[in-house]
This record gives structure tokens, sequence and C-alpha cells, in this order.
């Protein structure tokens, strides 16, 4: 198999448990450009939360976040793909949330905002006191979303325990017109669109930079990626992905924390 594209989660894949990138990491996605090789990140957070990663990775292809919802040129800010919500899907979202309780975020191409009380912002505030300006994470309370964004949201990340899943289906989504993914322990992703998915846009961005979905490779841990596992002609687990996801690979490698992701290239380009 020749393999031109290189696809990557972040999360519980790239980044080690301290939401880093590990050196050797780095060094092993860097030499990929030797090879002839895209790497496209392919991951669940909105491009304002990966801004310092695309720097050090020296990132030229597009970026696919929000777990397909938009894919962006890096280099020149231009949105190449993008679905939003409907108005009143963000009303219902926001409403149920807060009448649960729930910790959730919406994302918007401008800001990330968050329920009061938010566990999940933390890490982008801890985050934020440390960061270079220019890659800080732009964040607002939810109580100052304004109507003028309804329009404007790409993704609901809910976080708490994954049996709410059945209760976020029944509850903002009856008709099934929304995508609602795990994308790790306690993070449960909501998108416009039922299709919408890593897969959909692996193809999307292949068809885009004239590459065949078969002369990819994929990396990722957790049931956001399984779409990504079915669209490229080789996938990846993580040891410490999920059992569905590690039956869907072709290969599993070692843990985030265990420079999984440079085990596998080794591995892969070793045959």
């Amino acid at each position: 198999m020749e393999i031109r594209c290189c696809f990557c989660d972040m999360d519980g894949t790239l980044l080690n448990s301290n939401n880093q990138l590990d050196a050797e990491t780095i060094s092993a996605l860097l030499a990929l450009k030797d090879r002839g090789i895209r790497l496209v990140l392919a991951t669940g957070r909105s491009d304002l939360q990966i801004r310092e990663h695309l720097s050090v990775l020296q990132i030229d292809t597009p970026v696919i976040t929000c777990n397909g919802g938009v894919v962006k040129d890096p280099c020149t800010g231009e949105v190449l793909s993008a679905k939003f919500f409907d108005a009143k899907d963000v009303h219902l979202l926001k409403d149920h949330c807060l009448s649960r309780g729930y910790d959730f975020l919406f994302y918007t191409p401008h800001f990330v905002y968050y329920s009061e009380g938010s566990t999940r912002i933390q890490k982008y505030v801890n985050y934020n006191k440390t960061a270079e300006p220019r890659f800080q994470v732009p964040m607002r309370p939810m109580s100052e979303f304004p109507d003028a964004d309804l329009s404007q949201v790409v993704k609901c990340l809910v976080t708490d325990d994954l049996s709410l899943m059945d209760d976020l289906q029944k509850s903002v989504n009856p008709e099934a017109r929304l995508s609602i993914v795990s994308s790790g322990d306690r993070l449960m992703d909501i998108m416009p669109g039922h299709t919408t998915s890593k897969g959909e846009a692996v193809r999307f961005v292949c068809d885009h930079l004239g590459i065949s979905p078969k002369n990819a490779v994929a990396f990722g841990d957790s049931p956001n990626d399984l779409s990504m596992f079915e669209t490229v002609g080789f996938a990846v687990a993580m040891g410490n992905a999920t059992d569905e996801i590690k039956h869907a690979a072709d290969f599993v490698t070692e843990t985030n924390d265990n420079l999984g992701v440079a085990r596998a290239l080794e591995h892969i380009f070793s045959r």
C-alpha cells in the first residue's frame, strides 16, 4: 500500500495524558513530509483550541475539526467546508442542557462558550495562563451567548456520564437530524447533520488533495474515529483505545503515553 496521507486524531492519540506532544512524536510527524506524505489533523476540537499544535507540527494541509463539522485551510484561514446548527436546535440544546445542569460547551468560529461552573473549560483556562497570546483560546460564559450566534454554532460538547447519550438522543435528537458520538471518557459530541463525521471529512479532504482514501492511514482511540477507520486504507488504534476501535483497526500500537503514533509509523515504514 502506498501511503500518501496520514489522518491523526489528537486527544488520546497524538497528545499524551498531559495534553502535550512528545518530542519523538513531533519528529516522527515532521518526517512524514520528507516522505511526501501529507499530515492532516482530525479532531473533535475547534481550530481555536489547536493553534499551537498546528504551529509546532508545521501543518499546511486542511484541518478537520469539530468531528468533521468544519474543514479549514490553516494557512489562509479559508473555511473549505462547514456545517452549522439550525437556530431552533441551538435553542433546544441550550435549554435542555441548562435545565439538566449539564457541563457543556458551544463552539462557534470565534469563541468557545461554556456553561456556569463548567469543569471542562478549566482545561483551557489553565492553558491560557501560560500560552502565548496568539495561541490562547477565546472563551465566553454561556450567559454572554448572543442571539447573533444562534446560527454560528458548529458543535456542542457535553461532559458527563456516557449513559446520558440515550437522554440526549431522545430529548434533542428525536428526528435523528443530528450526529451524536462519544469522543472520550465522559465526552459526548453533538454536531449538525446526521451524516457529520470524521470519515465524511476525510473523503472531502482526500478529494481536495487529489488523494484516494485507500492511500491514507488514520490514527484514533475513540468511537468518533470509527468512521475514519472505515474510510481509509489502513487504520491504527492506540493501545488506550476502546475495544470497539481496536477491533476495527488493522494494527494496534502502544498507548498515547508510550509514543504510540511514532511506534506505529516505525512499524508501517519498516514493512
